[in-house]
């Protein structure tokens, strides 16, 4: 297995926010230096799929893709590929064949900002996900220059600080560590802080720029604060875990849903899921997706 992880899988499902999302893969992949795939899925039980032979269905779109290729100027080594199967294990398996350093997901209803819940093949994906998923409604100006990273009293930190870090040492990022918290508790803000100087100090012995944002409110939920930050300071990206401390595998915590339903820009989802695969490069890769912390 790799443990240099570049490439970048996008599956394509030809909805209305395509454009947008092969043109923010590109950006990525300009940094990255990896192959981009395309992954269409055809759902064998779909009404029209049942009408149609399969070497047909796959044929026209392999055509398609093939043509996104030229219309969006994609790199001529772009991998496409037509599967058929349910959506979320296909993607799941094929990730598991390239070992990718994101998968990145179209948000099908991008104009419904908090109306529409994430479909169910979105949901499984990033629940499931050994690697990093993002989520994104549109193509943004830039790629990770300013990230956000929530951080709260809950959440595995280990994980998600590793994760910053690569990404930050692989786009020049800065960090903005932003944490809510209710009441006035002395021992929670002492907690909080403590963390705090853990990413601060890693990230200072690396050369990363940060920031820091505490707030402390009584009523407003926390998500809508992460939201309310992320746009009033124009950041490109957040950072988040998709489950609490005591995750359950196949569930999405209320926080990681309401972020990526809602959220204006791109969302990087990371799954404890993928930290108890132990096997082999696996835990490192994925506590390091693109291969650029020393130890």
């Amino acid at each position: 297995m790799k443990a240099d992880r570049k490439d970048i899988l996008v599956p394509v499902d030809f909805g209305e926010n395509t454009k947008n999302v092969l043109k923010y893969a590109c950006k990525i992949q300009d940094k990255l230096k990896g192959k981009l795939h395309l992954l269409h899925v055809v759902f064998k039980e779909s009404w029209w799929a049942k009408s149609v032979l399969t070497d047909e269905v796959t044929h026209y779109a392999k055509e398609k893709l093939q043509r996104y290729i030229k219309r969006y100027d994609l790199n001529e080594d772009t991998i496409i590929q037509v599967k058929t199967g349910k959506r979320h294990k296909v993607i799941l398996e094929y990730a598991s064949s390239i070992n990718p350093a994101f998968i990145i997901l179209s948000d099908k209803y991008p104009s419904n900002k908090g109306v529409k819940k994430l479909g169910s093949t979105l949901s499984q994906i990033i629940i499931s996900s050994k690697f990093p998923v993002i989520v994104t409604k549109s193509e943004t100006r830039t790629v990770f220059k300013n990230v956000l990273l929530p951080l709260d009293l809950m959440q595995d930190c280990q994980l998600k600080l590793r994760n910053s870090i690569s990404i930050a040492l692989n786009f020049n990022s800065k960090i903005h560590l932003a944490s809510v918290l209710f009441g006035n508790s002395r021992v929670n803000w002492k907690k909080i802080n403590e963390k705090l100087e853990d990413y601060k100090n890693n990230y200072l012995e690396r050369g990363i720029g940060y920031s820091v944002q505490l707030l402390q409110k009584r009523k407003e939920m926390a998500y809508k604060e992460i939201l309310n930050i992320a746009e009033e300071k124009e950041y490109d990206a957040i950072l988040i875990m998709t489950h609490n401390e005591k995750g359950i595998d196949n569930y999405l915590g209320a926080f990681a849903q309401h972020i990526i339903n809602e959220s204006t820009i791109p969302v990087i989802s990371i799954t404890k899921q993928a930290a108890k695969e132990k096997y082999g490069n696996f835990f490192k890769a994925v506590m390091d997706p693109l291969g650029v912390i020393k130890y």
